[in-house]
């Protein structure tokens, strides 16, 4: 159970390997071309917008930002690994920022948008977060939780360029093994339990419990 540094780079995978596939589908489908609809040039975990923004000196121009800020479920046990631990479902808020700067507001604007609804388009489409290989992978984006937030645009004083964000909400549910690093003696498998050399019946009660 490592929580959310697994859970960024997750995202992030997915993102690296899906956007590169579906930019090229979407200039066809929606008539576009590389200026208008370009690769996402910066895909990075944990940066602020403004880390963003200020570090942009390699002439990157389009930006996703993952985080996972907080853990907001209580654990919930849904089965028991191979190793005989429980495993716990938990739930997880999400956010990619989306970022892009053009040289005119309206230019940005209209680049945040398309951007956004690319990555959109490559969270819902896949909700394991891994197009690489069908089924279960662990992960749940919960498709009713995604909502989008459209900041302004923001003019950089003495760089003649304008950045526009969006932010991408969603809650993931996840699978998460007490495993690791545990001390306790495993319960068994998802198959079998541990048993005991203790008898019990007619004439053996079971043993009590310790206080």
């Amino acid at each position: 159970m490592r929580g959310i540094e697994v859970l960024q780079q997750a995202i992030i995978d997915h993102l690296v390997f899906e956007l590169p596939r579906k930019i090229p589908l979407l200039r066809v489908a929606w008539d576009l071309d590389a200026a208008t609809l370009p690769e996402m040039a910066k895909i990075v975990a944990g940066e602020t917008a403004d880390d963003a923004i200020t570090s942009a000196v390699d002439g990157a121009t389009t930006w996703a930002i993952v985080t996972v800020p907080r853990l907001i479920r209580a654990p919930r046990r849904v089965e028991i690994d191979p190793a005989g631990q429980f495993i716990y479902q938990n739930r997880y808020a999400c956010q990619i920022g989306v970022w892009v700067n053009r040289a005119n507001w309206d230019a940005a604007r209209t680049l945040r948008d398309r951007m956004s609804a690319t990555c959109r388009l490559c969270l819902l489409e896949y909700p394991t977060l891994n197009s690489r290989q069908a089924g279960d992978s662990g992960r749940r984006l919960v498709v009713e939780s995604y909502t989008e937030q459209f900041g302004a645009p923001v003019r950089i004083p003495n760089k003649s360029i304008t950045w526009a964000g969006a932010v991408l909400l969603f809650e993931v549910e996840v699978e998460e093994s007490l495993a690791d690093g545990s001390t306790q003696t495993p319960l068994g498998t998802p198959d079998t339990l541990i048993t005991t050399a203790a008898a019990v019946g007619p004439t053996q009660p079971l043993e009590e419990e310790s206080p």
